[in-house]
């Protein structure tokens, strides 16, 4: 049974990670589309704040997807360090 939890990390890195990913490009994209990335769209904020407001939703999905990238890679490491750890008796002594 201790062979199986570094597989399961191996396995829920790999989708965190996969997921994060898709998550953050998806994010980026409705950005790019409301125009996020422009200076005009920062020159007219104080104007239509409340609109602009509203169309920087995405960037939630965009740190979220960046914490779910970095969980994944956390889990990756404890997964490959495990994995190792059971067939080669321990990694670090």
């Amino acid at each position: 049974m201790g062979q199986l939890w570094p597989l399961l990390f191996l396995v829920a890195g790999t989708l965190l990670v996969a997921g994060g990913l898709l998550l953050v490009s998806r994010s980026l994209q409705q950005l790019r589309r409301s125009g996020a990335f422009s200076s005009l769209y920062w020159a007219s904020f104080r104007r239509y704040a409340g609109y602009r407001l509203r169309s920087l939703r995405p960037l939630v999905g965009t740190l979220l997807g960046v914490a779910m990238v970095a969980t994944g890679l956390g889990a990756l490491y404890l997964g490959t360090v495990g994995f190792y750890a059971v067939r080669l008796g321990g990694v670090s002594g």
